[in-house]
């Protein structure tokens, strides 16, 4: 029985030390490349913030390929596709450490090999930019980025860790509309607006 029991705890031990190295951020440096994990959203031409308006003039796709020219604690520079772009990622000096920070929205890791691998319904969604029933979270994050809100914190001080333990996100369409999505075991269940 205590052999048994010691098993358990050693495999409970196991699973939660892979699932909290799972949320390791990466170390950020200004010359390398990186992958755009979640949608981001430019606005005034090539300002990128941390609410992630997603009436932006453009957005910058889960996986595309950036290179971080410039970093400090609350911005970075970076380029995709021959243009710069600044990001304003903090708006206070509170809240995770800059590469947890990041973790949200850049990876070594290349998001695309897992979208293509999903139905092609979940690929068009993502591709249009849609939050709707039934999405996954991450759905969700590659389709139109992070949330401004996730559950009633905003998301400048969350790691991503903290933003999918939420079950209801609030974007921003602009600074005076916003919409909401709720989750219900991990899926879209509604969005209003």
């Amino acid at each position: 029985m205590m052999r048994n029991l010691l098993k358990v705890v050693v495999a409970v031990v196991a699973l939660s030390a892979l699932d909290s190295s799972a949320w390791a951020a990466p170390s950020f440096k200004a010359g390398e490349s990186y992958n755009v994990l979640t949608a981001l959203h430019v606005v005034r031409k090539n300002e990128v913030y941390w609410v992630n308006y997603t009436r932006g003039e453009q957005k910058i796709p889960a996986g595309a390929k950036v290179t971080v020219d410039s970093i400090d604690n609350k911005r970075v520079d970076f380029t995709w596709m021959g243009k710069v772009y600044r990001f304003d990622y903090k708006n206070n000096d509170a809240g995770a450490p800059v590469d947890e920070m990041l973790a949200k929205f850049f990876s070594k890791e290349d998001p695309t090999p897992k979208i293509k691998a999903m139905s092609e319904k979940a690929q068009a969604q993502i591709s249009r930019g849609a939050a709707e029933g039934g999405m996954t979270k991450w759905q969700v994050l590659y389709s139109i980025g992070v949330p401004a809100y996730a559950g009633q914190s905003k998301t400048f001080n969350l790691r991503l860790k903290d933003v999918m333990d939420a079950d209801q996100w609030i974007y921003h369409y602009n600074k005076f509309n916003r919409f909401t999505i709720r989750f219900v075991n991990g899926k879209v269940q509604s969005r209003t607006e």
